[in-house]
């Protein structure tokens, strides 16, 4: 069994060692939408010594597919490797490891780990493409619920693509802005506030999904408060510290309705 293990982990580390390093640098370029990718194998890796009671509990027992699994992986992984699709190559990791897990240890405890397996696609950053079309949509849908919004409060506003233009100031709704990075954290963290939550399945999925929303919603307020920073106090207020601190502050009031929706729903859980 430990040749095996060794083996296979052996085969898995060279395969995949150019995915690693393609993922390490789109987690440290500027402005990265992926900056947590090194927080997600941590977490898995905690995620699984938490279930080490079950884990040895269960009866390990090889299953075979695992391995066709996992030499189909490899293959994808390659395929993607000469296509140049990170993405893919990335993916292909995660079913790797599905499938070393199957072939070592069985189903049930393969089942037990699942979660954890699954969480590393977070780590796995989208394409450029992706991200670029994401980014784009959502600058736009920024700029034009914040300019409803400042205007029900009271502010002159007018949109022009990304860029909103008031009385006095305009400010444009850049890529960092665009909400996209806090929604792929915010996706990360309801799926994992969402595993650890005890109600219905359904009702997790209800709380996972809820993140999209809340990330959108806090990200609308922030670039609203942006705007009307700049037109009380000048775009260098607003683009200062003011621009950091709501970042922060706006995605930690996200995760704390993030929380509030999860205890609402399993509340009534039985």
């Amino acid at each position: 069994m430990i040749i095996k293990i060794l083996s296979l982990l052996g085969i898995l580390s060279v395969a995949y060692y150019p995915a690693f390093i393609w993922m390490y640098q789109r987690w440290t370029t500027a402005d990265s939408y992926y900056s947590h990718g090194f927080l997600i194998p941590l977490i898995s890796a905690y995620l699984i010594f938490v279930k080490r009671d079950e884990i040895k509990e269960g009866k390990p027992s090889s299953f075979p597919p695992g391995l066709p699994l996992f030499i189909a992986a490899l293959l994808i992984h390659l395929a993607s490797r000469w296509l140049q699709i990170g993405f893919v190559s990335g993916f292909s990791f995660i079913l790797a490891v599905l499938g070393i897990s199957l072939y070592l240890w069985g189903k049930e405890i393969t089942r037990v780990i699942l979660f954890p397996i699954f969480f590393l696609f977070f780590m796995i950053p989208l394409p450029l493409v992706v991200i670029s079309n994401m980014s784009l949509k959502l600058k736009l849908l920024a700029a034009g619920s914040s300019v409803w919004l400042i205007k029900k409060i009271g502010f002159m506003a007018v949109e022009r693509g990304s860029t909103i233009f008031m009385s006095r100031s305009s400010l444009t709704v850049g890529d960092p802005c665009s909400g996209l990075r806090s929604l792929i954290a915010l996706l990360a963290l309801g799926a994992l506030f969402a595993y650890f939550i005890k109600t219905t399945r359904i009702r997790k999925f209800l709380i996972f999904l809820s993140s999209i929303p809340i990330a959108l919603i806090a990200n609308i307020f922030r670039i609203s408060s942006m705007c009307a920073v700049a037109e009380i106090y000048g775009e260098e207020a607003a683009l200062g510290a003011f621009h950091d601190i709501s970042g922060v502050l706006v995605f930690i009031v996200a995760f704390i309705f993030l929380l509030s929706i999860g205890r609402l729903l399993s509340a009534g859980r039985k």
